[in-house]
Order: C-alpha cells, then sequence, then structure tokens
C-alpha cells in the first residue's frame, strides 16, 4: 500500500504513482496535507514518499515532546539505533545487537510506529534537501529512509541512496543507466536516456539547458565524495555579496531550521554587505515563552516586536552560524508576524519556499533590515 498526499501533476509523485500501478501495489490518496497522519493509520501504508518538509516536521514534533522523564530513554534508544546503523553498515552487526535494537523499538518507539499505521516499510525524500539529522533520526528509529535527486527534466531521477548504503546528508550514487559530473564552476551535470529531449517548441530555452555534448545543466551546485553526490545549493540561489563573496543560503538555512523555535527561514543579501534573515518563528513555542515570562501580546506582531524575542531568535541564529565562514554568518534578521503563505505565492503545491517571492513579498522590512 501507497500512500499519495504529493499533488499528483507532480513528477516526484506521478513517478510513484506510475511504478505502484506497474507492480500491482495498492494506492491511497490522503485527503489533505493537514489529515496525512490520520489517514496513515487509517490507510496503514507500507511505502510513503514525502517532500522533507513534512519529514522535518514530524522530527521536530516528536523531539519537543521527548523531554521530561522521557528525556534520557530516548536519546539512549536513538543512541542504540544510531550504532546499530552503524555497524549495519560495516557488515557487523551480530545476533545480540539485533536482539537489543528490536527491544528497544518495540519498547520506546510502538506509539510513534502506530501514528504511521503500523506497517511502514520504506519512506522516500525528494524535491528539496533532506537535513542529515532528520534523516539520521528516523534511521536510528528503524525506518529505511531513501532520499534521492533528480527534476521534472530528468523523468525525475538522477540519484537515489540504496537501501544498504544510505548516506545522510547525500542524496546517493547516480542511477545505472545515467551519467553524473561536476562542471569546473559546481554546477551537477547528467546525461543518460532519462534526460528529456528539450523543452516542447523552445528551442532556445533547450539549447541553455543541454550543451553540444548532451550534458544536462541542472543548475544545481554539489560534488561528489565517495561516488555519492552531495548537493550544495541551486546555482540561481547562491547571494553575490557586494565584497563579491559568494554565500550558499541552502546549508546555512538548514542549520537554522535546527533550531525548535524557528519554522521556516530565508536568507537575503545580493548585493549587500552581509547576509540577512527573513525568520518565521514557532508561534506555538513562541506564545508559550510569553506566557512564562509574563510578556504581554495580543498578537503576533506585537510578540516578535518584543525585545525578549528578538534576543531569543537571535541567540538561535548565532548559534546555528558559528561554524560558517564570517561572511556566511547572518549578521540582520527580520522576524515574520506571519507563516509563510501559499496563497500569496510564497510555497509551491509541495510546500517548498519560493524564495524570489517571499523577498518580494517582504522588501519594505528587507530595505530597513539593511538600512
Amino acid at each position: 500500500m501507497h500512500l499519495s498526499f504529493l499533488p499528483v501533476a507532480h513528477v516526484f509523485e506521478r513517478i510513484f504513482f506510475y511504478l505502484n500501478t506497474y507492480v500491482g501495489a495498492s494506492l491511497g490518496f490522503a485527503q489533505s496535507l493537514i489529515t496525512v497522519l490520520q489517514d496513515m493509520q487509517v490507510l496503514r501504508p507500507t511505502t510513503f514518499t514525502s517532500v522533507p518538509a513534512l519529514y522535518i516536521k514530524i522530527h521536530d514534533r516528536a523531539v519537543s515532546h521527548m523531554t521530561g522523564f522521557k528525556s534520557k530513554p530516548f536519546k539512549w534508544a536513538m543512541k542504540v539505533g544510531r550504532s546499530y546503523n552503524a555497524n549495519k553498515r560495516l557488515g557487523k552487526v551480530d545476533r545480540a545487537g539485533r536482539i537489543i535494537h528490536a527491544i528497544t523499538r518495540k519498547m520506546l518507539f510502538s506509539d510513534l510506529f502506530k501514528k504511521f499505521g503500523g506497517r511502514i516499510r520504506l519512506f522516500v525524500s525528494g524535491g528539496a534537501p533532506l537535513p542529515a539529522d532528520v534523516c539520521e533520526f528516523f534511521l536510528d528509529l528503524g525506518f529505511t529512509m531513501r532520499e534521492g535527486y533528480g527534476l521534472t527534466e530528468t523523468a525525475p531521477v538522477i540519484c537515489i541512496n540504496s537501501a544498504d548504503d544510505i548516506c545522510p546528508g547525500s542524496v546517493g550514487p547516480v542511477v545505472p543507466f545515467s551519467s553524473l559530473k561536476i562542471a569546473e564552476d559546481g554546477e551537477i551535470l547528467t546525461k543518460g536516456p532519462n534526460v528529456m529531449r528539450g523543452y516542447f517548441k523552445n528551442l532556445e530555452a533547450t539549447k541553455e539547458v543541454i550543451d553540444s555534448e548532451g550534458w544536462f545543466h541542472t543548475g544545481d551546485v554539489g560534488y561528489i565524495e565517495d561516488s555519492k553526490l552531495f548537493i550544495t545549493d541551486r546555482e540561481k540561489n547562491l547571494l553575490v555579496l557586494s565584497n563579491g563573496k559568494n554565500v550558499a543560503p541552502s546549508q546555512i538555512e538548514a542549520s537554522i531550521l535546527k533550531s525548535e523555535w524557528i519554522n521556516s527561514v530565508v536568507l537575503v543579501g545580493n548585493n549587500r554587505s552581509c547576509v540577512g534573515a527573513i525568520v518565521v518563528p514557532n508561534f506555538e513555542k513562541l506564545r508559550s515563552f510569553c506566557d512564562s515570562k509574563k510578556i504581554s501580546a495580543e498578537n503576533n506582531s506585537d510578540m516578535v516586536a518584543h525585545s525578549a524575542v528578538q534576543e531569543l531568535i537571535c541567540n538561535e541564529i548565532n548559534e546555528a552560524c558559528a561554524s560558517f565562514s564570517p561572511y556566511e554568518k547572518v549578521k540582520r534578521f527580520f522576524i515574520s508576524p506571519r507563516e509563510f503563505s501559499f496563497s500569496m505565492g510564497e510555497l509551491t503545491p509541495t510546500q517548498k519556499v519560493k524564495r524570489r517571492e517571499v523577498e518580494k513579498n517582504f522588501s519594505a522590512e528587507v530595505e530597513k533590515m539593511f538600512g
């Protein structure tokens, strides 16, 4: 049973629709984005595909609930899972290791398994980079989490992690029928029968992405290590500061999004002296924070404007950026009083953030930020 919840017009979801139809598997459709977890418990799927946004939410919610007396057993169980997976990749899992891992899953994670319907064997992530710690979280729980990479123009798979060699942070090796290489400027190029012949009745656009040797230029930047592809960013997403430094925002954003206080973030800074950020906080947690500090805030705007909240978010950003180069660190930020919105063009149907639309809709705040 495969549970579908992404738009079927999206090539990532459509290819799994075709695949499951081809092998004779059952297909179930979620009622909406909001009801996915409830639908899982009803349909009890064995396979599930999603963009990272949902997996990140599941991870964040699970971790936030493991507090107090639950914290130590949870951390111990995750450590057992991490050790088991490391040994499994090295082929060093013994019978005792399997038994301890199975007992740990049964005792501490059975409720979480039930929320997924109790039969899940495979999670697949695509459409955007999956944070390595989120991938590790699902692996440590005992699930198979395979992250892949591709585009509509490549039908859509270029790379995918194999079930017995999953590398968090990587999208895996190139699929057998394709070729992959990294251009001098770091752009990911691919060639193979999965690559489109061209854009319909648009020769000029086709020539822009397929060169004379048949290599398709993905527009993504990355590197290959141990035959596995690691994606750094979208070439068009790179920020060029006024000092000429290039900043790849995705990795910095991923680090910031590890904070339980932040739901979304978009970095800005083209032609600016430093990097800035438009931040959407976790309003539920902020409300609890304000209540605990006796901070009077009638609405989100009051809440995000308060100095204590500004200081909290500033500390979270600074901590997240600590390991980056000085020019990559976020020096200025604006806290949005609302979530990014699909109706305002800021999110795609698969909940990916459209950074250009966000920057346009918050242009006044960005100007003030750098003013």
